[in-house]
């Protein structure tokens, strides 16, 4: 990493673009790759046909709103490192939000596994599978807290970046990125103890209300920088 920063230290941070497109296309292909083996479970699992078509659906949107946030990560990476000096810092903040991002559909898969499952349960059997129906609800919480966690330090980590000036090379974009980067580290600092509680206090269901609470963020405008 020192050998690189040194390669670079006069220049932006365009070496890393090529690294953020690899790293966050296949954290995409993941998601896809991950998509056939819930869809089987729901299929074996289903005990209606209602049941059926609403997972689907659910698998389908959340999908989708895993897709946004990994498209959102991405975009704010490579501008912010695009208007930020090349330095060991700024590596620092790509590799380990990249390995972050990395992490998010292993969190997610276990998360919906363990809420699919549950349809699966008899509430009305004895009282192991009872037991299994809370231990199942438990671990799908677990991972469900720990995957927007994850996104949020993510966010977090290229926002304290974001705040280094003396980074800046073009410092409009820079300071825009920082804007853009605090208005979802605040959103998820709320959403992620408030899905908690949500998931708690509803039990087994509920993985994708944490996506479903952070997804308009990724769409809210925040005003442009004066031009110096």
């Amino acid at each position: 990493m020192h050998l690189a920063q040194q390669s670079h230290k006069s220049s932006n941070g365009e070496s890393l673009l090529g690294l953020i497109d690899g790293a966050q296309a296949i954290v995409l292909t993941l998601l896809v790759i991950e998509m056939p083996v819930l869809i089987i479970e729901i299929i074996e699992h289903a005990g209606s046909i209602e049941n059926l078509y609403f997972n689907l659906g659910m698998d389908v949107v959340g999908y989708f709103l895993s897709a946004v946030v990994i498209y959102d990560i991405w975009s704010i990476q490579k501008s912010l490192f695009q208007s930020t000096r090349s330095s060991i810092g700024q590596n620092l903040a790509c590799v380990s939000t990249l390995w972050l991002s990395t992490l998010i559909p292993p969190l997610l898969y276990i998360a919906e596994h363990f809420s699919h499952s549950l349809f699966a349960v008899n509430i009305a059997a004895t009282g192991e599978t009872m037991d299994s129906h809370f231990v199942g609800s438990d671990v799908s919480l677990v991972f469900r807290t720990a995957t927007i966690f994850t996104v949020l330090i993510i966010h977090f980590i290229l926002f304290v970046f974001s705040r280094k000036k003396g980074a800046w090379i073009d410092s409009s974009s820079a300071c825009f990125n920082s804007k853009l980067l605090r208005l979802r580290v605040i959103a998820l600092s709320l959403i992620t103890p408030i899905s908690l509680i949500i998931g708690m206090v509803g039990g087994q269901g509920f993985v994708l209300i944490p996506l479903l609470m952070f997804v308009p963020f990724v769409f809210a405008q925040v005003r442009l920088p004066a031009l110096e």
